[in-house]
């Protein structure tokens, strides 16, 4: 039976005045109008249509699936009506049901953005991003100035590390609507992320003109900043994000990260535990705790708090080997050999589960340690281009040489090197010292100022900034003897600072943008030169500065003083105690019991660590009284005085003595190694050599443990070795600083005319 004529127009008059009610959304009035109307011709699928949209509107959902539905039944070929139940079914949670909606819509009408945007949208949430990639390109593609879709298909790239391709449809968006803060602050966000920090930096400064309250702008203002070691400007930016965003955890963690730089450390763990307390998911909040805990050498909270970075996230960069580190630290050897197993096996796979120093610290695998060198520089410090190819300058009369470090001070390399520093020939070298670190007044600090021809003073400026300041000096070789440790800035290499650019920090940077290393014969033979990214520059004696300026007391304290026995034979093993292995402990102890009455004379660095090591002691059946803990001494000259007491330095392995070996053969200490394949476990063999002791030199533990026992219980040939040291310490090449400068001042001439 057909409805009549009359009732249909009938039907199309309420449509009409229902549609008048909802424009005026006098939702009532238009909801009795359109259902009239399908009263009077059931089939008008208008009627249903807008019935469906009224009750959309008005909140009342599983109604107004009923009424698509009801159109559907009636005309299934409408893509405005699919469109509108999957915006029903996306506010009922049914999102799956939603997506094929939309994508019903699209199918009957290819050309409707509004549906691919909003399926777009809900493929991202459905953790689908290829179809969600695709379904906002096909809304861009039907609506080119379609500013939500370009924004948000940006927003999937940047996600995505798409990062070139993000920054291009942000700039679209821009040349479209150019005051959109979000855009410029995630066009910065993809810029840093292509370490353009110059470039983000401007982009979030748009951001922030737009919006001066726009926190996110704020935080990452900073965190770029923080990107060029602008620390003091990037506090100031993401202090205004928490101060504008006080319960935003991300905000929070920046603004500590910041703190930390600053190393206002127990501040900064006050704000990670702050962020913690608000969001406790994050991986990378617990490690930058951990890594705050470490520099204050809270190392037991240190490896909490690493714990706790690892189970949320197993693969976090950097975390493995750094946890390694803090127990080591604290001499907790809990599976050992099964963690440094495991950090190889990462490495070897092209992870970055540790920074340099930790590794190095317990494995003196060559390949391993280059793979490693060559993932942190790319992932610390990629080469940037941000300064442009360096343009060559003519040769100056007197060879521009600048020195990179934090550790102008009371450091070790500032005491080893600051007789080399004097010792450059002035006529012929003009050297630059270009300090980042801490200006502490002392006469150590002084006499480094008084070394160089400039002080550079530029802790508080950008990497940017000092690679250009730099670059304008026309320096012709600039060298890096801070190396990948604390307080380092290779990102003022990355970016090419000088002509040539030196490592000489003891093991390969793995950065295509160093061009030599600094070693001698014995701690870089060639066979291992494959392992090494630089070419390869030998000094004729040792590559290890020494400065025979140092000063010893002449006070020499008695045992009581120093806390040893009156009697008996004393090691002394003052290197750090990161240092110190379970394989070595096992050899040390095995000396113990082998030489009655002797001591072991260990550094003191924290009460934890000295009760690990004595408890370390009594397990292997030597009584932990038998180990002495020296403390800090109120000067270095005091502390190589008291090398006096000792009788024989035991070195580690494989990470072995580097100035603690120093200082002990210029003390008149002998010292019993252990070379290894790297660099750092050959620093006492290249300083044995240049000070004719090649006999105390072994090359595996079994040699070593017979040396130190057939010195310890012979003391004829003790005192031999004794006497052989004193004649040679001021007439062989260890201890003439002078030659040494002229030797690196010849590598020098030999890198300019390569």
């Amino acid at each position: 039976m057909s409805t009549p004529p009359n009732h249909r127009s009938a039907a199309l008059a309420l449509l009409k005045q229902g549609n008048s009610f909802r424009a005026q959304r006098a939702w009532p009035a238009a909801e009795q109008a359109y259902r009239q109307a399908i009263t009077q011709f059931p089939q008008l699928v208008e009627a249903h249509f807008h019935l469906g949209m009224v009750l959309h509107e008005t909140s009342r959902f599983s109604e107004a699936l009923q009424r698509y539905d009801a159109a559907l039944i009636i005309q299934p070929k409408l893509p405005e009506v699919w469109y509108a139940k999957a915006l029903v079914l996306k506010a009922l949670g049914q999102n799956e049901e939603a997506e094929r909606s939309y994508a019903q819509a699209v199918k009957i009408r290819a050309n409707f953005p509004e549906a691919h945007y909003n399926r777009g949208n809900l493929l991202k949430q459905l953790n689908r991003p290829e179809e969600a990639l695709q379904s906002y390109q096909l809304a861009v593609k039907y609506r080119p100035e379609f500013v939500e879709a370009l924004f948000n298909l940006a927003n999937l790239l940047l996600a995505r590390e798409r990062f070139s391709d993000a920054v291009k449809l942000y700039d679209q968006v821009l040349r479209i609507q150019k005051n959109h803060k979000e855009v410029w602050c995630n066009r910065g966000i993809a810029l840093r992320r292509l370490k353009r920090p110059t470039q983000a930096i401007e982009s979030f400064k748009q951001s922030i003109s737009i919006d001066t309250s726009y926190a996110n702008a704020y935080t990452n203002m900073g965190v770029a900043l923080l990107d060029i070691s602008s620390v003091q400007e990037a506090l100031r930016f993401c202090a205004q994000a928490v101060e504008l965003a006080p319960t935003e955890a991300t905000y929070i963690q920046n603004y500590a990260v910041v703190l930390a730089r600053l190393r206002r450390f127990d501040e900064a763990i006050a704000q990670y535990q702050k962020a913690m307390q608000i969001q406790s998911n994050t991986p990378d909040l617990f490690f930058n705790c951990a890594v705050a805990f470490f520099e204050s050498n809270q190392f037991v909270d240190a490896v909490v708090h690493l714990d706790q970075a690892l189970i949320q996230n197993p693969d976090r960069e950097a975390a493995y080997g750094l946890r390694l580190h803090c127990k080591m630290l604290l001499c907790d050897w809990h599976e050992y050999a099964a963690q440094v197993d495991t950090l190889i096996t990462q490495i070897q796979a092209k992870k970055y589960p540790s920074p340099m120093f930790p590794f190095i610290s317990v494995s003196d695998d060559l390949q391993s340690q280059c793979l490693l060198a060559q993932r942190h520089a790319l992932t610390t410090h990629p080469e940037s281009a941000a300064l442009g190819p360096i343009k060559p300058w003519p040769r100056h009369a007197r060879i521009r040489v600048a020195y990179l470090s934090s550790d102008f001070q009371e450091s070790p390399a500032g005491y080893n090197m600051v007789g080399f520093f004097e010792a450059h020939d002035r006529t012929r070298f003009e050297t630059y010292a270009v300090s980042f670190g801490p200006d502490v007044d002392s006469p150590l600090r002084q006499r480094l100022k008084g070394a160089f021809a400039h002080f550079l003073e530029v802790r508080n400026l950008s990497d940017l900034d000092i690679a250009r300041q730099l670059r304008a000096l026309q320096i012709d070789i600039a060298v890096d003897i801070q190396g990948p440790t604390q307080n380092e800035r290779g990102g003022i290499f990355a970016l090419r600072c000088a002509s040539i650019q030196v490592n000489n920090f003891g093991w390969t940077s793995g950065a295509p943008y160093m061009d030599y290393i600094i070693a001698d014969p014995v701690v870089l033979p060639p066979e291992h030169e494959t392992f090494y990214t630089e070419k390869v520059v030998r000094l004729p004696h040792t590559f290890f500065a020494t400065d025979n300026k140092k000063i010893i007391a002449e006070y020499t304290p008695t045992r009581s003083e120093a806390g040893l026995p009156e009697t008996g034979f004393v090691f002394c093993a003052f290197n750090n105690s990161y240092k110190i292995t379970p394989p070595v402990f096992d050899c040390w102890m095995r000396i113990l019991k082998q030489v009655p009455e002797s001591v072991l004379w260990l550094r003191e660095k924290n009460p934890t660590t000295a009760e690990n090591l004595k408890k370390e002691a009594e397990a292997r059946g030597v009584d932990a009284a038998r180990l002495i803990f020296a403390p800090r001494t109120e000067s270095m000259a005091d502390h190589l005085a008291r090398h006096r007491l000792a009788d024989l330095f035991l070195d580690n392995f494989p990470f072995g003595a580097q100035t603690t070996a120093s200082d002990a053969l210029w003390a008149g200490l002998p010292i019993v190694t252990r070379t290894g394949e790297a660099m750092m476990s050959r620093v006492a063999a290249s300083l044995l050599t240049a000070v004719g002791l090649p006999e105390l030199i072994t090359t595996n533990e079994a040699d070593y443990e017979a040396l130190v026992l057939e010195l310890a219980t012979h003391p004829d040939k003790l005192k031999a070795i004794r006497d052989k040291l004193a004649r040679n310490r001021l007439t062989t090449p260890l201890f003439n600083t002078e030659d040494y400068a002229t030797h690196f001042q010849k590598a020098y001439l030999a890198m300019l005319d390569a």
